[in-house]
């Protein structure tokens, strides 16, 4: 065997061993460099995301204090009482948050139908005996002497559902059979804790959460638009068929009528800030 023969068997093997890289989808390439890492070190974090949602935190604490310092101190002789109660629940929510990121994507991806919805049907368990009314609301239920509020669970469903949602169809985002799948997917969350639990605030952050989400990733500005228009005209027929939310609107249009009752923490609030805090 000759040395030129030796020479291209030698680059052959090389070859064989040298195997082109498979080609992927953008949206597997975007979705594999910004999310598929699993996360095993707290190295790993946004340290930005971490800051942003600590002085978020803390300013909560501070504002809490001020609020309910002297009411504390004057019922039950500690000023700090609610205070220390909100920073447990918050160091639970911390861990739970440490543990919840450590849990890899893929597995995320598998789960997402799973835990919205579980999120929907505790929704509904607000009908249930499990229902708890407060202050003429119903938007908690009771389970082993623990309340728990479901639209909080269906907010986490959401958000987890929309990223799987887009993270497999980011390609076709701009077609109007994957956009309005996704974009009803939201409404129809919004919709369930607006109308089962009577609960509109929560309603308009999951709007603001879908909106936000659909504008980052969809190019179609004629899609942004009319999901706009569908969410402004819910919010109206919303708004305006309830009594009680007429009169919150009347009350923010003529503050002085109301502010013995529902604007009164409004003109406590005005007071607070005329007076320098």
């Amino acid at each position: 065997m000759t040395d030129t023969t030796i020479q291209k068997k030698r680059i052959e093997n090389v070859k064989s061993y040298r195997k082109e890289p498979e080609k992927k989808a953008p949206s597997e390439q975007v979705i594999e460099g910004n999310f598929s890492r699993e996360r095993t070190s707290l190295l790993g974090y946004d340290w930005v995301l971490v800051a942003a949602v600590i002085l978020m935190l803390i300013f909560g604490m501070l504002m809490l204090y001020s609020a309910s310092s002297y009411t504390a101190q004057i019922t039950l002789d500690d000023s700090m009482y609610y205070v220390k109660k909100q920073a447990f629940s918050t160091c639970l929510g911390l861990v739970f948050m440490i543990i919840v990121s450590l849990i890899p994507i893929n597995l995320w991806k598998k789960a997402a139908v799973v835990v919205f919805g579980i999120g929907v049907v505790m929704i509904f368990l607000v009908k249930s005996p499990l229902g708890v009314e407060n202050n003429g609301a119903t938007r908690w239920i009771r389970v082993a002497g623990q309340s728990i509020q479901p639209s909080e669970v269906l907010k986490f469903g959401l958000i987890v559902m929309l990223a799987f949602l887009i993270s497999k169809y980011i390609e076709k985002i701009d077609n109007a059979k994957v956009y309005f799948p996704i974009f009803f997917t939201g409404l129809f969350a919004a919709g369930l804790v607006a109308i089962i639990t009577d609960d509109l605030g929560t309603a308009i952050i999951y709007f603001g959460m879908l909106l936000v989400v659909l504008i980052l990733c969809c190019k179609s500005s004629k899609f942004i638009l009319l999901s706009v228009g569908v969410l402004a005209v819910a919010a109206v027929v919303f708004v305006f068929s309830d009594d009680y939310r007429l009169e919150r609107i009347q009350a923010w249009l003529n503050l002085e009528n109301y502010s013995d009752s529902i604007g009164y923490q409004i003109m406590q609030a005005l007071y607070a800030i005329g007076s320098g805090g």
